[in-house]
């Protein structure tokens, strides 16, 4: 199905964040594709697990996306669904503020 199709969802997630909710659970469980997910758009991370937001890895991919500076709510927004021990994680709010100032 088009949900099991990682290149079909990334393409989707590009333009559209929201898009990742409807992938398949066995793409929403698999770390590599929620990495690569939040590269394309990290206002993704939206639609990712709670242990994905509660990644470092996932959630400094999310924030510190070059994409994201053309889009700074995918920034704020990546910064807003992480954990709120990231949140409060001194290296990633400091990716997320050196792409958008207003994080």
């Amino acid at each position: 199905s088009l949900q099991n199709d990682k290149e079909v969802v990334l393409v989707a997630v590009k333009y559209f964040a929201e898009s990742l909710g409807f992938a398949s659970e066995s793409l929403r469980n698999d770390k590599e594709f929620i990495l690569a997910a939040v590269k394309s758009n990290g206002a993704s991370l939206e639609c990712a697990s709670e242990s994905f937001r509660n990644d470092r890895e996932v959630v400094s991919v999310a924030v510190a996306n070059e994409k994201n500076i053309k889009d700074n709510i995918a920034t704020s927004l990546a910064l807003q669904c992480a954990s709120e021990s990231l949140r409060d994680d001194k290296e990633v709010v400091l990716a997320a503020v050196t792409n958008d100032g207003k994080s």
